[in-house]
């Protein structure tokens, strides 16, 4: 699970239409394929009401396991400039990020993204290092998922996949990188300073915010931003926490297989978690909820999973991931803002007059 996922806090939300196009093409193509399918689907409530319960179980503990490595990278990120920050307190933030991020169609990442940011500065984050932790864990995210996917095409046994597979790996690593390298060009870096007081003088005029001059705030900002660097060791744990968040979240897919008794097909089952993952991000509908779930089916269906199977354990993985994000992250959400409530009303005194 990631939150997967969870983009900078200055992302601007935006409807693009070749996301609608892309999604109603998927739809109609699905809706074709369970007519065409509808006779192996008919024991579908079946296997969902003989599902094995152990195995749904494992598959829970391994997503509560891809949320805790997601914190645990985060933590790492916001404590770049030394101490260490309450792993219970970014567990929460976390799981809280990531139930706004599913609760909310097409602004969701943006949103969950905003509450993180503020969440890590209430937490004495400085602001640009909470930015910067943001946007290095969505580079860190982004690049691990190509990996996996890559060799989820090598292990396919598909030449052509093999290839489009390293091609995936270099289009997520090598844009960050000439990006983070750039930067530190003067050319670079002063288009960038103009680039980000150009975005700061629009929001001024049009919100009266930030306050303070333009230049100087822009320049202050990617200077830091450019100070800031993990230590070797921090980088590989950084990096080690970024892929098990997928992989476990990969293995929750795996034991939803297994619970409706369906022999997981190893040599395409990457391809198919990546091509369910990569559909949520369209973000047409609150957590993907429908659009995922008949993707995820259709490419487990692809890699010789039988219909009915794939259709029931595509549900039951999302029912799990789903679940447990409304579940845990709704309620984490909630007790957040009653402390933070409480905070506001009467810091440091009793919430109610004797």
């Amino acid at each position: 699970m990631t939150t997967a996922t969870l983009a900078p806090a200055t992302e601007r939300a935006s409807v693009r239409p070749i996301r609608v196009i892309i999604t109603v093409v998927l739809c109609l193509a699905v809706v074709v394929l369970l007519v065409w399918q509808r006779q192996r689907l008919a024991g579908l409530p079946d296997l969902l009401a003989d599902a094995n319960w152990g195995w749904i179980a494992v598959g829970i503990v391994a997503q509560v396991a891809s949320i805790g490595a997601l914190a645990r990278e985060q933590r790492l990120l916001i404590s770049v400039r030394g101490g260490r920050r309450p792993l219970p307190s970014v567990i929460a933030t976390t799981w809280a990020g990531n139930a706004i991020s599913v609760s909310l169609p097409l602004v969701g990442s943006a949103a969950a993204a905003v509450f993180v940011y503020k969440r890590f500065t209430s937490i004495g984050v400085d602001r640009t290092v909470a930015a910067w932790a943001l946007a290095i864990s969505g580079v860190y995210s982004t690049v691990s998922f190509a990996a996996i996917a890559a060799v989820g095409a090598i292990i396919s046994g598909s030449p052509g996949l093999a290839i489009t597979g390293v091609i995936a790996v270099l289009a997520g690593v090598l844009p960050a990188c000439l990006i983070l390298i750039g930067l530190r060009r003067p050319r670079v870096h002063h288009a960038a300073i103009t680039a980000i007081a150009y975005v700061l003088r629009l929001s001024q005029r049009l919100f009266r915010r930030p306050k303070g001059n333009a230049d100087q705030m822009s320049s202050s900002t990617l200077d830091q931003l450019t100070t800031l660097r993990l230590s070797k060791s921090h980088t590989v744990i950084v990096s080690f926490e970024a892929v098990i968040n997928w992989i476990f979240d990969l293995t929750c897919l795996a034991c939803a297989i297994m619970a409706v008794h369906g022999t997981v097909p190893w040599h395409g089952l990457i391809l198919a978690w990546a091509a369910g993952s990569s559909v949520s991000s369209l973000g047409l509908t609150p957590g993907g909820l429908g659009v995922v779930e008949i993707a995820l089916g259709t490419a487990l269906i692809g890699v010789g999973l039988p219909a009915g199977a794939a259709i029931a354990a595509a549900l039951l993985y999302r029912a799990v991931k789903l679940g447990l994000v409304f579940a845990i992250g709704g309620i984490t959400l909630l007790v957040i803002r009653w402390t933070t409530a409480r905070e506001v009303i009467a810091p440091g005194a009793p919430l109610l007059a004797d």
